[in-house]
């Protein structure tokens, strides 16, 4: 273990989850389905979570038919992490939904699956040249 981080991406007491600001819509939706009411925010304004009260849940993860990581998927693509995306096996997910369905944070997890599969389809074939 380094820097507090995970090498694995395995440990759930190192794991933090996000509301990506720009992306929040402040629907509340998220927040009513915090077990533990980890999610603050206004009606329309963007939403945070309390990373104190966060017991990482992970819905997503839990979900997925293939048992894939979306939310680690999300924080590789953000990273542009190529090989990252490659170990999570990224090419796997068939984009139905079931994260994003379950996502307590409300994150658009699809969408950043299938960016993630065109961003190492890219990267491959920059190595390839």
């Amino acid at each position: 273990m380094v820097d507090k981080k995970c090498p694995a991406h395995v440990c759930k007491s190192l794991m933090q989850y996000q509301i990506i600001a720009d992306k929040c819509k402040g629907c509340t939706k998220c927040a009513r389905q915090c077990p533990v009411s980890a999610i603050n925010g206004k009606v329309k304004e963007a939403h945070t979570i309390d990373l104190e009260k966060c017991i990482r849940c992970g819905s997503c993860t839990n979900t997925c038919p293939f048992g894939l990581a979306p939310a680690q998927i999300l924080f590789a693509f953000d990273k542009k992490d190529a090989a990252r995306l490659e170990e999570l096996n990224v090419g796997a997910c068939m984009e139905c939904g079931c994260c994003s369905f379950v996502c307590p944070a409300n994150r658009p997890l699809v969408q950043t699956n299938k960016l993630s599969k065109a961003f190492l389809k890219e990267s491959k074939e920059k190595e390839r040249k």
